[in-house]
């Protein structure tokens, strides 16, 4: 009768852990990448906004207020890293979109990219006569 030696149930070789490694490396980068384009975008409107007379309340308070009951949630995908979910998402048109209303839809769409869980409204500013706020939904 052969003896065999005890099993080692947790072998592997460097291959195999190099290639867990890269697998979690791109399980954590894709989420954080997506957070971080999120939060690009909601700072990129805001200097939109910053730049449209002040506005700057407004936006906050619209776009960037905290989780509420009534709040949808974020995606599954963004949950586990604390990604808050936002029930609407605002585009601010400014001069360069209105003189470019491709831009607009482009930055629509990124938004409703970025965004699966809200929805995505439009920002018209018309300062010529008196000032007038006009939403409009994506």
């Amino acid at each position: 009768m052969r003896f065999l030696p005890p099993r080692h149930w947790f072998r592997f070789s460097l291959r195999n852990l190099l290639g867990l490694v890269a697998l979690l490396a791109v399980g954590i980068g894709y989420p954080t990448n997506w957070i971080r384009q999120r939060h690009a975008f909601l700072a990129q409107e805001l200097a939109v906004c910053m730049g449209s007379r002040g506005w700057v309340s407004s936006y906050e308070y619209m776009s960037d207020h905290p989780v509420t009951s009534d709040s949808k949630p974020a995606p599954a995908l963004l949950r586990p890293f604390g990604e808050r979910g936002r029930i609407r998402v605002f585009v601010w048109c400014d001069d360069t979109t209105r003189a470019n209303p491709a831009r607009l839809l482009e930055r629509a769409a990124q938004a409703r990219w970025l965004f699966p869980e809200s929805e995505v409204f439009f920002i018209h500013f018309e300062f010529d006569r008196r000032p007038e706020v006009t939403l409009q939904r994506y």
